[in-house]
């Protein structure tokens, strides 16, 4: 298992592309997935230690792989940050799911390093 291997799961290319420079010009490595069944399928070959989930997804939603991810153990340490456009959205999610945190997009660089440096060290 890599240390610093990180997923990312989001549908649209231009933040899927500044997710990956940010990340890789940071040293992490990188799996990504476009949709949530390709999700699905690379986390039954890899444990990251750190998952920057997008909500709307196509043939599988966000909560739905979410809810995988929280139900298998060897995730346990998995850090979860789930991204939606919708603030609210972002609100409910706080309320009735453990994830680590929730990033409203639009997302900037420095979120995405920020995050992935403070999440890594807990």
């Amino acid at each position: 298992m890599t240390e610093r291997l990180v997923m990312i799961i989001e549908d649209e290319p231009g933040l899927l592309l500044l997710y990956r420079k940010v990340l890789e010009k940071h040293g992490y490595e990188v799996l990504a997935a476009t949709d949530g069944n390709q999700a699905l399928r690379l986390l039954e070959e890899h444990t990251p230690q750190l998952i920057f989930l997008d909500v709307r997804l196509p043939v599988v939603d966000g909560l739905q792989v979410f809810k995988h991810i929280r139900s298998r153990e060897r995730f346990n340490h998995t850090r979860v940050i789930i991204n939606s456009s919708g603030s609210d959205y972002g609100r409910d999610l706080d309320r009735s799911h453990d994830q680590d945190e929730f990033l409203q997009k639009p997302i900037r660089a420095a979120q995405i390093a920020e995050i992935a440096a403070r999440t890594m060290q807990r």
